[in-house]
């Protein structure tokens, strides 16, 4: 069974409306506030490979070498210098 099969996606649709379920009956609110929080990650990861693949990913390792460069070089200037 793949995971693009219509057995796997109505097997996880029971599930997922099971757990609902289960916690609408136990009146249990940390379900629905774990949920909201998973779905904020899931759009989060989504926007962020939609950009990367459209735009390119941002390379976030060379501006922090650069900063921490500059860092080691202001702190050695003062040092020797100051």
């Amino acid at each position: 069974m793949t995971v693009r099969t219509p057995l796997f996606v109505l097997i996880w649709l029971v599930i997922g409306g099971a757990l609902f379920a289960a916690a609408v009956a136990l009146g249990n609110d940390y379900i629905f506030f774990a949920r909201y929080v998973v779905l904020q990650y899931v759009v989060l990861g989504t926007a962020w490979n939609i950009l990367g693949g459209y735009c390119g990913y941002v390379n976030f390792g060379s501006a922090a070498f650069l900063r921490a460069r500059r860092l080691f070089d202001r702190r050695d200037l003062q040092v020797h210098h100051g």
